[in-house]
């Protein structure tokens, strides 16, 4: 088998046992909540709409206040965590399927470092960042280019499986306890359409969006389902 597919689902079955890790795990899976915590911000941002702080939480929760945001403007910073950080997952992929591993690791530097100036004022949420800041500069200026695509790698993969499975579990809380449902929750209190629905238009989003990424990127597996 070819050095870069053992690599590649290598990777995938070490970030599948990252992520049941006690503690570690949870630590690496908060990239999920940043991405998802990012869509929220770049859409405020992209509307006129001023960011206040964003906290990330050690239960992979995550909080995003803005001021200024109104009506449609609401809705659609509301709605834009999950795509967010699924279209960022794909686009993740994209880049390492064209060899540019250094480019996410830059970006990811980049808006990690972003956050915790401007953004993130949590303790929890300021430490992770420095940790993963340090992390991904440790490994971009002293590791060779196999370690730089593994880590990475690694990234894309614990990004595509929260964006996954985040909408799944918002779904789950939406039927049992709607009042928790967060995102799905805001956006019924502003439309009156209930949680369960906005959480089944996030996993629906989010599950076509992981095919995508499978069926283009994964080798032997794009050949069966693209």
């Amino acid at each position: 088998m070819d050095k870069d597919i053992l690599v590649f689902y290598g990777m995938l079955a070490f970030a599948i046992i990252l992520t049941r890790i006690p503690y570690v795990g949870k630590f690496f899976r908060v990239t999920g909540t940043l991405f998802h915590e990012a869509g929220h911000v770049w859409v405020a941002l992209l509307l006129g709409h001023r960011v206040k702080s964003v906290s990330l939480f050690e239960d992979l929760s995550g909080e995003a206040i803005t001021a200024g945001s109104k009506g449609w403007g609401r809705f659609f910073i509301a709605f834009g965590g999950y795509p967010f950080a699924s279209v960022s997952a794909w686009f993740v992929f994209y880049l390492l399927h064209h060899g540019e591993f250094n480019i996410v690791l830059i970006a990811f530097a980049i808006l990690i470092l972003l956050f915790l100036i401007f953004y993130v004022r949590n303790g929890f949420g300021i430490f992770w960042c420095l940790t993963l800041l340090t992390l991904t500069a440790l490994i971009l200026y002293y590791f060779d280019p196999e370690v730089r695509f593994a880590y990475a790698l690694l990234l894309a993969m614990l990004l595509l499986a929260d964006s996954f499975i985040s909408p799944l579990v918002l779904l789950i809380i939406a039927f049992k306890t709607p009042a928790r449902a967060g995102d799905a929750y805001n956006l019924k209190k502003m439309t009156g359409l209930p949680e369960f629905f906005w959480a089944f238009i996030f996993v629906i989003t989010s599950a076509w969006l992981t095919f995508r990424v499978i069926a283009s990127f994964f080798p032997f597996l794009n050949h069966w389902l693209s």
